[in-house]
């Protein structure tokens, strides 16, 4: 692994409070009352069209969660893998380091025999 990929794996605080909010439950009461604002409606009049506006943005909400968690769960398998990937290339190393030895060893042998 080189620096460039620790760096990729590496969460910023400000990317991980981005996470955590994001993956808040969402209040259906401030919900309503930011969406009455943000569009002008009256929580009386306009109820029907204020309950689907609520709705819809419920469920994107609900999306954009599922995506960062499926972000997040990859992310964790990818640094579970990079972390073996490392141990297997150090066993490898070794194992070549001892072939190598055994190898001059023998040769070794032969030029004195």
């Amino acid at each position: 692994m080189d620096e460039k990929d620790k760096q990729n794996l590496a969460v910023s605080a400000e990317e991980q409070k981005a996470e955590e909010e994001a993956n808040q439950e969402v209040n259906e009461d401030e919900l309503r009352s930011k969406v009455s604002e943000e569009y002008g409606l009256d929580q009386d009049e306009d109820k029907e069209l204020l309950d689907k506006l609520v709705a819809k943005e419920k469920l994107q909400h609900e999306k954009l969660s599922s995506a960062i968690k499926q972000k997040i769960s990859w992310r964790e398998k990818y640094q579970a893998s990079a972390k073996n990937t490392v141990k297997d290339q150090q066993e490898e190393t070794d194992v070549d380091a001892q072939i190598e030895s055994k190898f001059k060893a023998l040769m070794e042998e032969r030029v004195r025999a």
